[in-house]
């Protein structure tokens, strides 16, 4: 795996006729506990901060282990989605290859991710374990985009964008490895996924 950090290429060209689905699994599956850690570390916060009825409590505690979920089946959908969405463009070019090759590819491309996520985990801890949170759950958005620009989540933003041009680099190589494309169509590809995996989390204030 560390070949992936140096040689990005020679590791993808060495596993595209036959790509494993355990170590790309096990990339993604760790990029999903780095984001539950963030989101469990708002949980408690604001289960523990909530001044009200137990029921209250319980409907909180209920919300956010729905949430928690959704993170959890995400991460793996986007994958799923990724893959689509390359396999799709390259049909379009004349280029077909297995589904489940491509999908497990790509899937390499998610260390970047686990970087990424860890770095944001971090900084919820370091942010929200030093702040009281209100009692009012009416008062809790106002409580949070109030923090948006604390220096902590900056570099966790701007981590976020290196991490994820990265992440594009490592599935353009894996697209220009299997498929045996041009720079240039890998390029063109990837640019679409990439482009989306960044624009909606900002966009959508979820960095």
């Amino acid at each position: 795996m560390l070949q992936l950090l140096y040689d990005p290429d020679g590791f993808f060209a060495s596993r595209a006729a036959d790509p494993s689905l355990l170590g790309p699994t096990v990339v993604v599956a760790a990029a999903t506990a780095a984001n539950l850690v963030s989101m469990a570390v708002v949980m408690a916060k604001v289960t523990g901060s909530l001044d009200g009825t137990p029921l209250l409590r319980l409907i909180a505690s209920i919300s956010y282990s729905v949430s928690l979920l959704i993170s959890t089946v995400g991460v793996f959908i986007t994958w799923v989605a990724v893959t689509a969405v390359v396999r799709f463009l390259l049909a379009r070019r004349g280029r077909t290859q297995p589904f489940r090759d491509l999908f497990k590819l790509l899937g390499w491309g998610y260390v970047p991710a686990v970087c990424s996520a860890t770095v944001a985990a971090v900084a919820t801890v370091l942010v929200y374990t030093q702040v009281t949170f209100p009692d009012d759950p009416a008062r809790l958005s106002a409580f949070f985009a109030a923090r948006r620009n604390d220096p902590a989540f900056l570099v966790s933003r701007l981590s976020f964008l290196l991490f994820s041009v990265w992440q594009g680099f490592l599935w353009f190589s894996a697209v220009e490895n299997l498929y045996d494309v041009s720079a240039r169509t890998a390029a063109a590809v990837v640019a679409v996924p990439t482009l989306g995996w960044i624009l909606i989390p900002l966009i959508g204030g979820l960095v």
